[in-house]
């Protein structure tokens, strides 16, 4: 399966899964109260100025970011041979995928959830900014929807030269 287009996008949803886990998702600064809060796939951390900061536990976010990148990681090792693995292997891969969105999706809800928290904390003007952290769902569902559809076509050109058999 490393020769194939659905390889390159299956692996692009790992990174770009375990991207998450290394960057910040979101973060606000209040200039005129010092305030700042973080979000990142661990902890959702809380300062005020002079004061320790507070921190809350956000590992679930992490544990389903590691959970859908190691599903993707599975697709992309599992199979060996194109034309073999192509007719077994059609419900399994879409299984993976469904999987695998299924995954992103509860992170990406998650993260609007605790960055609204975050907001509530860190009262005052403005919303904040996005990290890197937070692009790479997006990243992850569209190069999970590209593979799916290459999969789904690999499967159909595989079929089709049955045909002509």
């Amino acid at each position: 399966m490393f020769s194939r287009i659905q390889t390159i996008f299956l692996f692009l949803v790992a990174v770009a899964m375990f991207g998450l886990l290394l960057f910040p998702i979101w973060t606000k600064t209040d200039s005129k109260n010092a305030v700042t809060a973080k979000l990142d796939a661990f902890t959702l951390t809380y300062q005020k100025p002079n004061e320790k900061p507070q921190s809350m536990p956000t590992f679930y976010i992490a544990l389903t970011a590691i959970g859908a990148g190691a599903v993707s990681l599975y697709s992309v090792l599992r199979y060996r041979n194109q034309i073999k693995d192509t007719k077994v292997a059609l419900f399994h891969q879409v299984r993976f995928t469904m999987v695998t969105s299924l995954l992103i999706m509860i992170t990406a809800v998650l993260i609007i959830l605790l960055q609204q928290q975050g907001l509530k904390m860190a009262s005052g003007t403005g919303n904040g900014s996005f990290g890197i952290g937070f692009f790479c769902i997006p990243v992850a569902l569209i190069s999970n929807f590209m593979a799916s559809r290459y999969i789904r076509k690999d499967y159909n050109e595989v079929r089709s030269m049955d045909r002509l058999r």
